[in-house]
């Protein structure tokens, strides 16, 4: 079945994780809503010949568009959803859903009665690696979860896009571009998240590194905290730590496949427990990335052919942009200098 969108936004992310699998998902393009002339001319070399360009969505007959993705800048989220919205087009929108609570609210209660279907781009929830975090989580196989680590980031000095350094179009810094994806895979693993505190470097600009702590919600005795490390300044080690109650899980942010168990067994060598490390692959078979796997679940959703529960998730979508929000209204000062 070949399926015709609409590309709002035609940057690095549009050219890198989502164009490389069109062509397997049967997926071609009804015209590229683009106002940079130099992306622009970088497309010309890679799209169809016959590819139709637009600087704005007011030059696009939206009443022949069925699919679109928008994957521009997250301040233009809300309005342009809101205007596909009219038109009862199926979204998938890059995250964040939009840079304000009140925007990802409104947004929220408009999807749940529109004809159309509105889904986040949080592929990381598509990671066989997160899946099966999960479902650990909930069989307790190794028993409660107690604690949860995260580190997440690189030495971005320099690098960070406009898009990113001004707050109007960005709506914040790193807790919003990069640890809005942590937010929302703590939802999926649990019932709901409380923030406890949070701290960042934020002087009126955008924050490049953040702490945010979080009290898991998943069940009324079991509520572990989970402390996240952001850092736009230093190069962090990108990992996952979950402390169960028989075992620690190693996840690689970035590995959507590869898992490390480490274990405490009953042998003592020097009055030392051992511990025992196994790597398990968890991709299982047929996986052909979270990309393609987001977007298989956007099409079954769209057309009314999705037989399992869904993975993706626009409640918590929303509720992740509320959370970022209350971390700026109750931020604290980082009391150390990360460098930047």
């Amino acid at each position: 079945m070949l399926r015709e969108i609409l590309i709002i936004g035609a940057g690095n992310i549009f050219q890198t994780s989502h164009l490389p699998c069109f062509s397997n998902l049967g997926i071609t393009i009804a015209g590229v809503v683009e106002p940079s002339t130099a992306v622009v001319n970088d497309l010309k070399k890679i799209l169809p010949a016959n590819t139709s360009y637009y600087t704005t969505i007011a030059e696009v007959d939206l009443s022949k568009i069925k699919y679109a993705l928008v994957a521009s800048p997250a301040g233009f989220h809300y309005n342009l959803i809101k205007e596909l919205a009219k038109f009862n087009i199926h979204i998938l929108c890059e995250k964040p859903i939009a840079i304000t609570a009140a925007q990802a609210n409104e947004l929220y209660e408009i999807y749940t009665t529109n004809k159309g279907s509105l889904q986040i781009g949080f592929q990381r929830r598509f990671y066989p690696t997160n899946i099966f975090i999960k479902k650990l989580i909930a069989d307790k196989t190794y028993g409660n979860l107690s604690h949860i680590n995260i580190w997440g980031g690189w030495n971005a000095k320099g690098k960070l896009p406009q898009s990113i350094l001004n707050k109007a179009v960005s709506g914040g810094g790193i807790m919003l571009d990069y640890g809005v994806h942590f937010t929302d895979t703590l939802l999926y693993w649990s019932n709901g998240i409380e923030l406890v505190d949070y701290f960042d470097d934020n002087h009126g600009g955008i924050e490049v590194n953040a702490v945010s702590v979080f009290k898991l919600k998943l069940n009324q005795f079991v509520q572990p905290a989970a402390k996240a490390y952001y850092s736009w300044t230093n190069q962090m080690s990108n990992t996952i730590q979950l402390w169960f109650d028989d075992a620690m899980i190693i996840s690689g942010v970035n590995n959507p496949t590869v898992l490390e168990v480490v274990r405490i067994n009953n042998q003592i060598i020097d009055t030392r427990k051992v511990l025992t490390r196994e790597t398990i692959d968890v991709s299982g078979t047929g996986y052909k990335g979270a990309v393609t796997a987001q977007w298989d679940e956007f099409f079954q959703k769209a057309e009314g052919t999705l037989t399992t529960p869904p993975i993706s998730n626009l409640k918590d979508a929303v509720t992740a942009v509320n959370i970022t929000e209350e971390c700026y209204s109750l931020r604290k000062e980082l009391t150390f200098n990360w460098g930047y």
